[in-house]
């Protein structure tokens, strides 16, 4: 039970229910097993310097990184990548976009594209 409260469920109820009737359709017994689990639940991948997660791969620079910075660089491939969409739905879907609107003025990361970027 602590492996499935633990996993982040990024689809949500969906993934959750799609799991509970994988479960009950393909296992083999009345009671769950850690092995009967899918192995993103059981064991959840963890980055690794330089290693690609969803899609995305940051390495840290040898001189070190503020907090800061690695936040907004993050923001802005972020941004870049979804062509400047600041919707709910948009580059960081797991972040309330009046938390990504504040960080971006925050950093002084330009609202369209066009605007020019300061360091």
């Amino acid at each position: 039970m602590d492996v499935l409260k633990r996993y982040p469920w990024k689809g949500n109820v969906r993934e959750l229910e799609n799991t509970v009737e994988r479960l009950l359709v393909l296992g083999e017994s009345e009671v769950v097993r850690l092995e009967d689990l899918p192995e993103k639940i059981r064991a959840p991948r963890v980055a690794q310097a330089g290693q690609e997660i969803g899609g995305f791969s940051f390495t840290f620079p040898e001189e070190g990184l503020s907090l800061e910075e690695a936040e907004k660089a993050i923001i802005l491939e972020a941004l870049r990548r979804t062509g400047w969409n600041q919707s709910p739905r948009g580059p960081a879907a797991q972040v309330p976009r009046h938390l990504l609107l504040y960080r971006m003025e925050k950093f002084a990361l330009p609202r369209k594209p066009s605007e020019t970027l300061t360091s």
